[in-house]
């Protein structure tokens, strides 16, 4: 192995907290190699076997999870979770939660605002 983090043993639950942050690194490594920002690898989990196209922005606290396949040229969270989802090119998806959905090129999901007419009293 190149690197001898990927075959410690694992014997407690920090060590296991140690390997499944290695492996995370690993995965938001070899997509930003693929052209992907990301923006704080540190507050981002992704799966691994997750697609993610070229000039795509994944925010802070974002989930990619299970088959998700996301397009190029999107925008993701800050503060989503999308699990098993097939999102076209161009897609903005801030602050939602989303599963087993499909949505097409340009589509645009979140957040929701509400805004009331007169001040509150």
């Amino acid at each position: 192995m190149e690197d001898a983090q990927e075959v410690q043993g694992i014997n407690d639950r920090i060590q296991l907290s140690r390997a499944e942050q290695v492996l995370r690194r690993k995965v938001l490594e070899d997509l930003m190699a693929q052209g992907v920002t990301v923006v704080d690898p540190g507050n981002t989990y992704i799966d691994q076997g997750v697609v993610v196209g070229r000039d795509t922005i994944i925010q802070p606290m974002t989930f990619l999870l299970g088959k998700t396949r996301i397009g190029s040229g999107c925008s993701i969270g800050p503060g989503s979770k999308i699990t098993d989802c097939v999102i076209g090119n161009n897609v903005d998806i801030q602050y939602s939660v989303v599963s087993e959905s499909s949505m097409g090129d340009g589509t645009v999901v979140g957040p929701t605002l509400i805004f009331a007419r007169e001040p509150y009293r």
